[in-house]
């Protein structure tokens, strides 16, 4: 049998041919092997970068050329070549070797482009606005902004469109919209970084004719006050466009005062409050050539917002229109249309709309859930729970032209919803006139979950729509109401992250991301608790995700990047909070006072409140030993022993202030305190079973087998050892059981994503109550590591482990995830006397498979039996109930006897 290997899915910086390589980094290679076969290994890469596709052609590679390396890498391979030019096309090509020294054929040629030079004087044009509101007022206007050139006659070779907006802001060349992206740029710290778009325009320009470029803005963060955040000015925009001709001459095209602007039809436009769109001050071909725009005004050219901030290109994944979702309801109330989508989400709604009058204004209101006289949720009929909102009207507003066919959606703004309420709207409402947007950051969720228990389905239905719908430019705590900042507690949510969504999109999304917590470090001298923002509030189990969310990254990628790129800040994290117990009296152990909100949302006051040290320590000592790992990884070996010196001494201290030797319990003995000291490695080894056994004792008879823990600490209670220990039947019912508080409640209430509170359905107008939340998602965490089993045995997974907790009630349970290296799958079913397992390893890869069986004898694989006699499949050990194998890339089919001993016996 010949057996094939091939190099495929090429990526540079994680995106299959990315536009906007920063020439001033070091771009990483990727790509994933595809066997025929099992057992496939690479042996040894060669790479190829060329500045052409005829040198490429010919297997040379002009500007790079790694010649035959011995490595089984295939992640994150850092370019060691020349500098990169600004604005040049590069291709690149891998051949690779097998584990017998067999080589593949080249891989398809991929191309990345760079972006400017990462300068400020790299950008030729101006910042300009538009803003006709008094100084005294916040602006809330949306203009169009334009220019006209001509080129020469010469064909064009290359044309590329830079544009950043202070703001949100569309791009518009030639009257037609340019990229898909909506919401853009990304949300920042506008006085620290700026996100510009690259667009290649070539095809869109018009050689030797008039042609037009135009911005459409809008205000996004940047132009609210609202909370900690102060309103930085109007929205403005900066654009440059450089065009390259084929004799190599050059043209460029940029804003500056010669623009002209003019008010919009979207008078009004607010992220919170929403938009209002005036379609009787529509100017159709506004970015068209020859437009008349004579009575336009001139633009005004804006000083330097800041002195100091740096630009990036936007390399995280835009945020789009990804879907449509329709009504499952729609009924009359009062003269209104109260439209149900089956669906909590966060976007807009486009409505068509025909025989309106003139002026006739419609308005959409947007809500989460519905509510009954007694303020209730109603799942049937009722009011629209707009009280929830606080100081988010959620409303938009079409005044109609008054003739043809209308047809209207949003541009700056976005709600969290799932009901909308129309008033005044012209005549019967159809499912054929209304239709709502699904408004995110766009990734594929290409992971998989199944179980053959309906509820947990439904939770992970929750889950997997909780993190669409609040992932916009920064993982988002709710679309609903004033807020949607970037929580830094809603880190715990990445793993789940990596498991659901594409791992490179994801990837990108997160280093975005911790590239804003640097800035936040380099301007406050720590993190707080929501970034980007301008608040000081601190707290070590939130800003944790300044070195916990890091190592998630690294371990679902093996990008020793990740971790360079943080490590300053990761050690600066540590040593401020070592300083904050240094001002303590009890050596090692973070006062109280840092400690702002406790086990936020536990179900009772109490557990919020209690151990505030404790929980604070707890955070000290996971980041201090992650920074001592890093270390390790990074070649830092004094560091590695400094800081994996003072975890041990914050351990000893821990233990010491914290620890009941006599009743194994820690603190106060809530169900967090143990789930947050066994699940961040704080209990003595020799302690770990009897600490599970008390917190085992303290769920059943304290909390009656339900959760009793909150954002803080729930992480802990499912990914600790406490299914390890012999508990996988209760973490089971903890997660299954049907009662407030628990996962299942929701879904069984109606939910379709995970709510705020526990007990949301209760808390209508509280003041802090969202339907749509990014907590609780560590569940589906469970549900891939520990439930089916796929973990990262090494960084990166390289190593697989495939190790099920397989409780007693559930007769089956799957999931599939794509990890860097390709897709990982797994199947279990069980029965009285048989349990079996599918598994997949991607190419290049190897699998640690924890098969449950009452002997080594018992377990086959196909028709092969004992198993190890399969290929690619080695016995390695037995460990408690399970035959442990190691197994090669490939698919296998295991299956295994379960039935005691004495009971086979018997038959």
């Amino acid at each position: 049998m010949k057996w094939s290997v091939t190099p495929e899915n090429l990526l540079t910086e994680y995106e299959r041919e990315p536009r906007n390589i920063d020439p001033a980094t070091t771009p990483r290679f990727s790509w994933r092997i595809r066997s025929t076969g099992r057992a496939t290994t690479q042996s040894a890469y060669r790479i190829l970068v060329a500045s052409s596709s005829s040198i490429l052609s010919g297997n040379t590679g002009d500007v790079w050329d790694t010649g035959k390396v011995s490595s089984s890498r295939t992640t994150a391979v850092e370019y060691n070549g020349p500098p990169l030019k600004p604005e040049t096309t590069y291709l690149w090509k891998v051949r690779i070797w097998d584990e017998r020294g067999a080589s593949s054929k080249w891989s398809d040629d991929q191309l990345f482009k760079t972006a400017l030079a990462n300068s400020n004087s790299a950008w030729e044009g101006r910042w300009v606005t538009y803003d006709p509101t008094p100084s005294n007022q916040e602006s809330s206007h949306s203009p169009f902004l334009r220019t006209e050139f001509t080129l020469d006659s010469k064909p064009i070779e290359s044309a590329c469109a830079h544009v950043s907006t202070l703001g949100w802001g569309e791009l518009y060349l030639n009257g037609t919209k340019v990229g898909t992206e909506v919401l853009n740029p990304g949300f920042t710290d506008y006085k620290e970084q700026r996100l510009y778009s690259s667009h290649d325009v070539t095809d869109q320009l018009l050689s030797g004719r008039t042609n037009s470029v135009g911005l459409w803005l809008g205000r996004g963060f940047y132009s609210k006050s609202i909370h900690d955040w102060t309103s930085l000015g109007p929205p403005c925009g900066i654009l440059q466009l450089n065009v390259k001709y084929e004799d190599n001459s050059t043209e460029t095209v940029v804003t500056d005062a010669s623009w002209t602007a003019d008010g919009s039809p979207i008078t009004e436009n607010d992220i919170y409050d929403g938009e209002t769109y005036d379609a009787r001050a529509e100017q159709p071909g506004w970015a068209s050539p020859d437009f008349d725009d004579g009575s336009w005004e001139t633009v005004t050219e804006l000083q330097e917002p800041s002195s100091s901030f740096e630009w990036y290109p936007q390399r995280l994944p835009a945020i789009e229109v990804t879907n449509s979702i329709y009504p499952v309801d729609i009924y009359q109330d009062g003269g209104n249309w109260i439209v149900d989508f089956g669906q909590t989400l966060a976007g807009w709604v486009e409505l068509t709309i025909d025989g309106a009058s003139e002026g006739q204004e419609i308005t959409v209101e947007h809500a989460e859930v519905l509510v009954d006289d007694d303020g209730g949720i109603s799942h049937d009929s009722g009011y629209l729970n707009m009280e929830d909102l606080r100081d988010a009207d959620a409303t938009d507003t079409y005044i109609a032209k008054g003739y043809g066919t209308e047809i209207y959606e949003p541009r700056f703004t976005y709600h969290g919803f799932r009901h909308v309420r129309l008033s005044n709207y012209p005549g019967e409402l159809s499912t054929n006139d209304i239709a709502a947007k699904v408004v995110r950051t766009e990734r594929e969720a290409d992971g998989r979950f199944s179980t053959s228990n309906d509820d947990l389905n439904d939770v992970h239905h929750m889950v997997s729509w909780g993190l669409r719908t609040n992932t916009h430019s920064i993982p988002t705590d709710c679309p609903n109401r004033d807020e949607r900042h970037g929580w830094t507690e809603v880190f715990r949510g990445a793993p789940a992250e990596y498991y659901e969504y594409e791992t490179e999109k994801t990837h990108r999304f997160y280093e975005k991301w911790l590239r804003d917590h640097r800035y936040d470090m380099r301007s406050k001298g720590m993190v707080a608790v929501t970034t980007p923002d301008q608040v000081d509030e601190q707290d070590p189990n939130w800003s944790k995700s300044s070195v916990q969310c890091v190592w998630h990254m690294y371990e679902h990628t093996g990008d020793e990047r990740v971790l360079a790129d943080n490590y300053e800040m990761m050690t600066q994290y540590v040593d401020y909070w070592q300083s904050r117990a240094d001002e303590g009296i009890r050596n090692y152990i973070v006062p109280a006072e840092y400690n702002t909100f406790g086990d936020w949302l536990a179900p009772t006051e109490e557990e919020i409140r209690n151990d505030p040290a404790l929980l604070n320590t707890v955070a000290h000592y996971q980041t201090t030993k992650t920074v001592a790992k890093a270390a390790t990884v990074l070649g830092k070996p004094d560091a590695a022993r400094t800081y994996d010196t003072r975890a041990r001494r914050i351990k000893a201290a821990f233990n010491h202030h914290f620890y009941d030797k006599t009743t194994n319990t820690y603190g106060s003995g809530d169900m967090g305190t143990f789930a947050m000291a066994l699940h961040g490695g704080l209990v003595p080894s020799r302690a770990e079973q009897a600490v599970a056994d008390e917190l085992a004792s303290t769920i059943k008879n304290e909390y009656g087998g339900k959760i009793g823990t909150g954002t803080i600490s729930t992480q802990g209670l499912l990914m600790s050892s406490l299914m390890e220990y012999g508990y996988e039947d209760l973490v089971y019912h903890l997660v299954t059981q049907p009662e407030n508080p628990g996962w299942v409640y929701m879904s069984r209430n109606g939910a379709t994503t995970l709510w705020e509170r526990w007990d949301s359905d209760t808390r209508i107008g509280s003041g802090m109550n969202s339907f749509n939340h990014r907590l609780w998602m560590e569940v589906s965490e469970w549900f891939y590591a520990k439930l089916v089993g796929i973990q990262p045995a090494t960084p990166g997974f390289e190593r697989v482990l495939i190790k099920p907790q397989v409780p007693t009630g559930l007769e089956r349970a799957s999931a599939e995830t794509e990890t860097v290296r390709g897709k990982v799958a797994a199947a279990w079913e069980q029965s009285s006397d048989e349990f079996s397992i599918d598994i997949t390893v991607p190419g290049n890869t190897t699998g640690e498979v924890w098969i449950l069986a009452n002997q080594q004898s018992a377990v086959c694989e196909g028709n092969i039996c004992p198993a190890e006699d399969a290929t690619g499949v080695s016995y390695l050990r037995r460990e408690d109930d399970y035959a442990v194998y190691e197994v090669s890339s490939g698919s296998y089919a295991f299956t295994s006897n379960i039935e005691p001993a004495d009971e086979q016996l018997d038959s």
